[in-house]
């Protein structure tokens, strides 16, 4: 079995995504419509994720290449945030989405200090 990365739309317009385990892409476009879904893009999930990353304009990691973000985490480089921001990073709820932008902000900018 392969994993298909797909995003499907709901009757009310909804756009959703997951993965699913078939046989093939035409088994994944059946399983998606046996959910009442509508398909917008189906494809294989290894190759989904490069896709999107592509897009977005990163790069794919090659083995034992290290982002610069986390070689800078290694250097033992640190983040600092105001008590406010501080309170997003530690309390649950939904705002998990604001605290993963606050860390990769944080990453990208020790990454841009680094050597």
């Amino acid at each position: 079995m392969a994993q298909f990365s797909y995003r499907a739309r709901r009757r009310s317009g909804e756009l959703v995504q997951g993965i699913l385990d078939v046989p093939d892409r035409s088994a994944a476009l059946s399983q998606i419509e046996r959910l009442g879904l509508f398909p917008v893009s189906v494809e294989l999930a290894r190759a989904a994720a490069i896709a999107r990353a592509e897009r977005a304009g990163g790069k794919t990691l090659k083995a034992g290449v290290l982002p610069a973000g986390v070689r800078a985490l290694l250097q033992r480089k640190v983040c600092g945030f105001a008590t406010a921001d501080y309170d997003v990073l530690v309390r649950p709820g939904p705002r998990m989405g604001e605290a993963a932008l606050q860390l990769a902000d944080c990453l990208s900018r020790i990454a841009k200090e680094s050597p």
